[in-house]
């Protein structure tokens, strides 16, 4: 990567591995770590997942929070940004659509996490716990949330530093 300005986010679901961002040209790579505990972790200001080789991600910047979609980035701050996950009737499957205004950026069905065997065996898997391990409806919920859409991302591991 070259001297571009980059950002270091947490690869949601993995305390071992990172993903680095050049937002201005959507160059990213990833990155690992033998501990969740390392300088890296200590830069990331945002979250990321890759699906099909392509980059979904949200941060925070000097510039404001932004969505990051392939080679796009797209600002929260912006009405123009929609974004949504629902799920079918059953309440087995999640469709996740970001949209720019009338484009669609990403339609994106899955299976709800919830279903996984052991979240079904935990008595105490509830929304919050979905919502840790679901990436696209947790950004769903923080896009929509008024009071969350503009504030900036948390460390994800900040309350288990010393």
């Amino acid at each position: 990567m070259n001297s571009e300005p980059r950002v270091v986010l947490h690869y949601w679901g993995n305390a071992f591995r990172f993903v680095e961002l050049q937002p201005a040209s959507g160059h990213w790579r990833n990155r690992f770590a033998l501990s969740s505990r390392n300088a890296l972790d200590r830069l990331c200001c945002g979250f990321a997942v890759t699906r099909h080789f392509r980059l979904i991600a949200a941060y925070s910047c000097p510039d404001g929070r932004f969505l990051h979609l392939g080679g796009h980035r797209y600002s929260f701050a912006s009405e123009s940004l929609q974004i949504q996950c629902i799920t079918n009737d059953a309440g087995t499957k999640y469709r996740f659509t970001a949209k720019w205004g009338d484009t669609v950026l990403m339609d994106h069905s899955y299976k709800a996490v919830r279903l996984k065997l052991l979240n079904r065996l935990d008595p105490t898997y509830d929304a919050l716990d979905e919502e840790s391990d679901d990436f696209y409806l947790w950004l769903a919920r923080m896009a929509s949330d008024p009071q969350r859409r503009n504030l900036p991302f948390p460390n994800a591991h900040a309350s288990t530093r010393p």
